[in-house]
C-alpha cells in the first residue's frame, strides 16, 4: 500500500456525546412532591378550614420535563488548532524527511465535528503538500460515521486522492466498547490504486485506559497484490491533564515508491508510535510523537513536536 507520513485521520477522535436530555434527567434530584413540601414550610400557617381543597397535581416524569426544556439548552462550538514540525532520519543513504503541519478540529453542532490537516513535507528528495478534510456525524447515541477525503499537490510519495469511510457502533450499558468497519480507496500519482477494508475495535475501561486493535485487508493494482496490516494500541490518561498512547503496527505492504522509477513491493514492515499530549494550561498544551519504522530496505526514526490551542 502506498505510504504517507501520517495515517488518515481517524477519527478519532470523537464518540457519540451524552445527549442534553440525559444530562438534564440525571440532574433532577428533587421530585415535585418534595419541592411542594419545602415551599409549604415557608408559608404562614392558615387554617385548613378556610382553604378550598386543591386538586393534587400528577407527578411529572423526569424524562418528560427534560424533553420539554431541552430546546432551551445552548450549544457552543468548540475545537482546537495545532501547529507542529516533524523530522525523520532514514538509513541506507536515503534523504531525511522533514515537514510542517497545521491540524484543526471543530465541533460545529451537537452531532457534527470536522477535522482538517495541512502537511507540507519533503520525503525521498521530493516535496509536496497534503490536504485532509474529515467529518464525524453522530447518527444517534449508539451509531456514528467518520469520513475523510485527502488530496495533494506535488510529492510523488503523496496520494493523488484518498477516500475513507467508516460506520461505528457503540456497545454495552456503559457505552465503553466501540467497533468500526471502514472502507478505503487510494489513487497514487502513478498507475497504482488500492482498495481496503478495515475492522477495528476500542474498549474504554472504567479507569483511564483504552485498548484498541484492528486489521486491514488491502488489494493493490496493477498486479493484484494483496497485503494485510494489523495494529494494537494502549492509551492512558485524562482529557485536560495528559494522555500517553503506544501503538504497534505490523504486517505486509503491497508497494512503496522510493523515487523516480524506484519501487519496492510485497514486503513486511512494522512501526512503533509513542504519543504524549500534555495540557500546560486549561486550553493550551504540547504534543510529542516518536516513531520507529522498519522494512527490509531501510529503517526510519522520527520525531514530531506540536503546540495546540483549544477554544
Amino acid at each position: 500500500m502506498h505510504k504517507s507520513v501520517f495515517a488518515s485521520l481517524v477519527l478519532l477522535l470523537a464518540h457519540a456525546p451524552i445527549q442534553a436530555e440525559e444530562r438534564l434527567a440525571l440532574s433532577l434530584k428533587m421530585s415535585p412532591q418534595v419541592a411542594a413540601e419545602v415551599v409549604a414550610s415557608e408559608v404562614v400557617e392558615i387554617a385548613e378550614s378556610e382553604q378550598p381543597e386543591q386538586p393534587v397535581a400528577e407527578p411529572v416524569a423526569p424524562e418528560e420535563l427534560a424533553a420539554a426544556v431541552a430546546p432551551l439548552a445552548v450549544f457552543r462550538m468548540s475545537g482546537y488548532l495545532e501547529l507542529g514540525v516533524m523530522q525523520h532520519q532514514l538509513t541506507q543513504n536515503y534523504p531525511n524527511w522533514n515537514g510542517q503541519f497545521v491540524r484543526g478540529f471543530l465541533r460545529s453542532a451537537v452531532d457534527t465535528a470536522w477535522q482538517l490537516e495541512i502537511l507540507a513535507s519533503s520525503q525521498f528528495g521530493d516535496s509536496g503538500t497534503l490536504l485532509v478534510l474529515g467529518n464525524t456525524y453522530d447518527i444517534n447515541e449508539n451509531w456514528y460515521t467518520t469520513n475523510s477525503i485527502a488530496s495533494s499537490r506535488g510529492g510523488f510519495f503523496l496520494s493523488q486522492l484518498k477516500l475513507d469511510s467508516a460506520i461505528n457502533r457503540i456497545w454495552l450499558d456503559g457505552k465503553n466498547l466501540v467497533t468500526s468497519v471502514a472502507l478505503g480507496v487510494v489513487q497514487a500519482k502513478d498507475e497504482h490504486r488500492d482498495l481496503s477494508v478495515m475492522l477495528s475495535g476500542a474498549y474504554h475501561f472504567s479507569e483511564p485506559w483504552v485498548l484498541e486493535g484492528g486489521i486491514r485487508f488491502n488489494q493493490s493494482n496493477p498486479g493484484g497484490v494483496a497485503s494485510t496490516g494489523k495494529y494494537a494500541a494502549l492509551t492512558y490518561g485524562r482529557d485536560q491533564e495528559s494522555i500517553v498512547s503506544l501503538r504497534y503496527g505490523f504486517g505486509t505492504e503491497a508497494y512503496q515508491t522510493l523515487g523516480t522509477n524506484v519501487q519496492i513491493s510485497n514486503f513486511a514492515s512494522d512501526v512503533y508510535t509513542l504519543t504524549w499530549r500534555k495540557w500546560l494550561r486549561p486550553k493550551q498544551g504540547v504534543q510529542l510523537r516518536l516513531e520507529a519504522y522498519k522494512n527490509p530496505n531501510y529503517s526510519r526514526n522520527g520525531v514530531e513536536v506540536s503546540v495546540f490551542q483549544e477554544f
